[in-house]
């Protein structure tokens, strides 16, 4: 799943996904984030940090509370590049934080650094 309040990233990143193989579904803030997470069940959450409604961490942090989808894995994707944000998105629970810009490759790295340990649990899935 994609989470991103920027059309043109939403769709820059879901077209590159696709392209890789992989079904993709979208949501614009955080609050779209966790009823598409409940609904949907991704096995990775690409979300960007600032965000209107509710901002990535306290979209996570719903998440994380869940519990069908508490351990889904969890990436930012953020144009924040503070030390001090990516420390603090670790801590609340993130299981990687890139920072905008970032290369096509290196998106796709990550995503299947933790794909692999959703499809020994659920491998008839590979859906973000």
């Amino acid at each position: 799943m994609i989470v991103e309040d920027h059309d043109d990233t939403r769709l820059m990143l879901r077209t590159i996904l696709e392209m890789s193989g992989f079904s993709v579904f979208e949501a614009i803030d955080g609050e779209a984030a966790i009823q598409a997470a409940e609904e949907e069940c991704p096995d990775v959450i690409l979300m960007d940090l600032g965000m209107p409604t509710i901002d990535g961490l306290g979209a996570m942090r719903s998440i994380r509370k869940h519990k069908t989808i508490g351990e889904t894995p969890i990436v930012f994707l953020t144009g924040w590049a503070e030390p001090q944000a990516r420390e603090a998105a670790l801590s609340a629970g993130c299981n990687d934080y890139l920072v905008k810009p970032i290369e096509l490759d290196q998106v796709i790295s990550v995503i299947e650094r933790w794909l692999p340990r959703q499809l020994e649990v659920w491998p008839q899935r590979k859906h973000l």
